[in-house]
């Protein structure tokens, strides 16, 4: 009896070993492969849960691994210290293991593989990208007195949708939402000092604004604007994130001015005043020629009186 179980048992253990083989071969086979020939894309689209486009708010992807066409994932050189396999991890690591390429990103001062910046529309487009696992990062954007914080994720190039290889990817990052006070104004002031020299002013400028973390002189260009006289040259960025430093700067400065910039609170005076280089001529409308000319005639004039003097004194001293 002992004997029959026993073979009962290894027959189970034998069915269930090949039934499993047989299904992993069957989802292996059911996967398409990619197509190494086919171009792919990305485009992330940043909106709230009512469809609210959510427009500048800062998006990078980082390239950590290759992919073939099995969709097999290989990390690239620099990371492979942190993961040696990517195709054994469940859904949960995934989560996790997006923190620990964050730390590892920011500790070595890795550049993204592309940056940009969501349209009015909510949209980045990152256009053509080489295929691969990609890391996307988004920054925490503040709309009215809500900050909308993207979830970092992994994505693939292409991705698999409904057992379909996509190959022009449209993202939708998720996000986590909080009520945010901490939001402050900037304003900024043109000023001309150019007092008959207005014809010199160019039509426009553009001014960049800065941000860096506080106790950091790392600023990076976060904002532009254009400076007309449509717009009375001023501008005011509305509710920014109170947790930066903030600053501002002239973009081509014209060769025509010096820019001065004072700081008053949360408002940015930006003075140009022109650079007069001209030549002065005498106000009277005289030209400069006659000048030494006349000059040179007073000098003659007075010499020929010390001289006249003189004769007179020697006169009146031999008459005595």
């Amino acid at each position: 009896m002992k004997k029959i179980l026993n073979i009962f048992i290894l027959f189970v253990a034998i069915f269930f070993t090949t039934y499993n083989v047989f299904a992993l071969e069957y989802v292996t086979n059911k996967t398409p492969k990619i197509d190494l020939n086919n171009k792919t894309s990305l485009k992330i689209e940043f909106k709230t849960t009512e469809n609210l486009p959510l427009s500048e708010t800062s998006f990078s992807i980082y390239k950590v691994a290759d992919i073939d066409d099995n969709s097999h994932m290989i990390p690239i050189a620099i990371y492979k210290t942190l993961v040696t396999d990517f195709n054994s991890y469940s859904e949960i690591e995934w989560q996790s293991l997006s923190e620990s390429f964050i730390n590892y990103i920011d500790n070595n001062k890795i550049e993204p593989t592309k940056s940009g910046i969501t349209d009015r529309q909510g949209i980045v487009d990152f256009g053509e990208c080489e295929k691969g696992l990609y890391l996307v990062r988004g920054v925490a954007h503040v709309e009215e007195t809500k900050l909308y914080t993207p979830i970092n994720y992994f994505l693939t190039l292409p991705s698999l949708v409904n057992n379909v290889w996509v190959y022009d990817v449209n993202s939708n990052p998720k996000y986590n939402l909080d009520d945010y006070d901490n939001l402050i104004n900037i304003e900024i002031i043109k000023v001309w000092n150019d007092k008959d020299y207005e014809n010199k002013r160019p039509e426009e400028i553009t001014i960049s604004l800065l941000r860096a973390n506080k106790d950091s002189d790392d600023y990076k260009q976060y904002k532009e604007v254009n400076l007309n006289a449509s717009n009375n040259w001023t501008f005011t960025w509305n509710n920014l994130d109170n947790a930066y430093d903030y600053s501002v700067e002239e973009i081509n400065v014209n060769d025509n001015y010096k820019v001065d910039i004072k700081r008053e609170g949360n408002t940015f005076i930006i003075t140009n005043t022109y650079i007069d280089n001209s030549p002065h001529l005498p106000q009277t409308g005289q030209l400069w020629w006659p000048v030494p000319i006349l000059l040179g005639s007073g000098l003659i004039l007075i010499a020929l009186s010390i001289l006249v003097k003189h004769s007179k004194k020697d006169k009146q001293n031999n008459e005595k």
